[in-house]
């Protein structure tokens, strides 16, 4: 049969130190994923936007040259 291998203090604590710092890792990318995905939708709704005042900036100068 094997022999059972037993870790020193230190050797734990290194291993969860590292476990640690990759769950806040993943953390930052499903951050950063999710900040992506907000500037994304904010973009689309300043293009939405962008192309509804320029429909009124061209009916409103339709209106103007029609009139005078």
């Amino acid at each position: 049969m094997a022999e059972d291998i037993k870790f020193t203090d230190a050797e734990l604590k290194s291993i969860e130190s590292i476990r640690t710092q990759y769950a806040e890792i993943t953390n930052r990318f499903g951050q950063i994923s999710l900040t992506k995905y907000n500037l994304n939708k904010q973009e689309e709704q300043a293009h939405k936007d962008f192309e509804t005042i320029r429909a009124e900036e061209s009916r409103v100068l339709n209106n103007i040259t029609e009139k005078y």
